[in-house]
């Protein structure tokens, strides 16, 4: 929020808009706050809202990959361990891995990247989210045992999205360009579509993204490193 301060300064038409821009951010917040299950160390999909009752009835049936990595990237480390304890931010990435990581060896703790739900499937644009993910956690972690690992998987996803799922494709004019499958194969998604064995524009852009050190959620491309 203090992003938007500075976009909409003290000269700009629409710095009466700042405050209902600051509610909105702080319900949103409070939301994803409530989301988090501290027996399941994830933040849950969604559920129902009473309005009536003002409560939410959750779906904890369905784990989000996106649901993590996403909201870690937004809210980040600092926000995450002042709400639930130091190092909560970590144990829902390790969390993220043991339940959506393709390729997760229980021993080592390491993944190749990430499916939708389950680590069935190896996602380009999702596993991506999840470079993006542990290197912003990374930074903020610095200095502390959390820092290696988190680089570590950064640089594992990456390398293994290099190895198996960039392909070359040639455009009708003739010109060659990599692309960036958005799965390893069709499969069934549980939230309501198929991920296909095709070239990908958000898995690409993923990957443009996240090589380029930009992080779409903050403005300006925010502090990634």
């Amino acid at each position: 929020s203090s992003g938007i301060n500075a976009e909409y300064g003290d000269e700009s038409r629409h710095k009466h808009l700042i405050p209902a821009i600051h509610k909105l951010i702080n319900g949103i917040t409070e939301f994803l706050k409530s989301s988090y299950d501290s027996n399941t160390r994830y933040f849950r999909q969604g559920g129902r809202y009473n309005h009536l009752t003002n409560e939410w009835t959750w779906f904890d049936t369905m784990f989000a990959v996106d649901c993590q990595t996403w909201v870690l990237t937004i809210l980040g480390a600092p926000v995450v361990d002042s709400w639930f304890g130091h190092g909560t931010a970590f144990n829902i990435w390790e969390t993220t891995k043991q339940q959506g990581g393709y390729n997760y060896n229980p021993h080592t703790k390491t993944v190749e990247g990430f499916g939708f739900s389950d680590g069935n499937t190896f996602s380009g644009e999702w596993s991506l989210g999840g470079v993006l993910a542990a290197k912003v956690l990374a930074n903020q972690y610095k200095g502390t045992p959390f820092e290696n690992s988190l680089l570590i998987d950064a640089m594992n996803i990456r390398n293994a999205i290099e190895k198996q799922l960039v392909v070359e494709i040639t455009y009708p004019n003739g010109v060659k360009a990599d692309s960036v499958l958005y799965a390893n194969e069709r499969s069934w998604i549980i939230f309501g579509w198929y991920g296909n064995n095709i070239t990908s524009m958000a898995s690409t852009g993923w990957t443009v993204l996240v090589d380029m050190g930009f992080n779409p959620f903050g403005l300006g491309g925010g502090d990634l490193y």
